[in-house]
């Protein structure tokens, strides 16, 4: 709750978290200078065949977010880093 000129502003704090993180990735992405994270144990992410192809289309565009990524048997990606 914030008091400014005679008024009473009530704010979502998991909102307001929300678009701090927003805006902070939105500024990463306009600098390049994304930071991305090892993962400890790699996620497999198991797939249809549509949402397969999805990735394997956009995967630079996907990894320029800072994820890694590679195919891992029929369908599925292992995710590395994220």
């Amino acid at each position: 709750m914030i008091e400014k000129d005679k008024s009473i502003y009530l704010i979502d704090q998991h909102a307001g978290h929300e678009r701090i993180l927003f805006d902070k990735f939105m500024d990463e992405i306009s600098r390049n200078s994304i930071s991305s994270q090892i993962l400890l144990f790699p996620h497999i992410l198991d797939l249809n065949i549509n949402d397969f192809a999805f990735i394997r289309d956009n995967k630079e565009k996907i990894e320029d977010l800072g994820f890694e990524l590679e195919e891992f048997g029929s369908n599925s990606y292992k995710i590395t880093s994220v």
